[in-house]
């Protein structure tokens, strides 16, 4: 199962979501530069809602989910035209969602044991 959700999640990730930086003439460079960054900043990510090795399958989900955020947080930056305010105001408030829906993840995992 883990093979298959891994393969469609690398056809999605490579045909679905848009480059945020296809208006700039060096877009498709740009792209791959970042996407080498936004890989292991997604993996981290992933890290705080899935352990490793316990359902790979969901691994992989999380790792889409959590790539596509990313991807449309950076189409929100080219929106607000990368001007560092917006890029800052976007991270609080993604980090503000992230630190909320841990703690809703953990609340609900313990609750599932009591």
């Amino acid at each position: 199962m883990y093979k298959l959700v891994a393969s469609l999640s690398i056809i999605i990730r490579g045909t679905c979501l848009p480059n945020p930086f296809a208006q700039h003439p060096s877009g498709e460079a740009i792209n791959w530069v970042v996407g080498v960054i936004l890989g292991p900043v997604t993996f981290a990510i992933v890290g705080l809602f899935y352990r490793r090795g316990s359902m790979p399958a969901l691994g992989s989900v999380w790792y889409l989910f959590f790539y596509f955020v990313h991807t449309v947080l950076i189409v929100l930056w080219g929106k607000l035209g990368f001007s560092v305010m917006g890029m800052v105001l976007v991270l609080v408030l993604y980090a503000v969602a992230l630190v909320w829906l841990v703690g809703l993840v953990n609340k609900v995992h313990l609750d599932m044991y009591r």
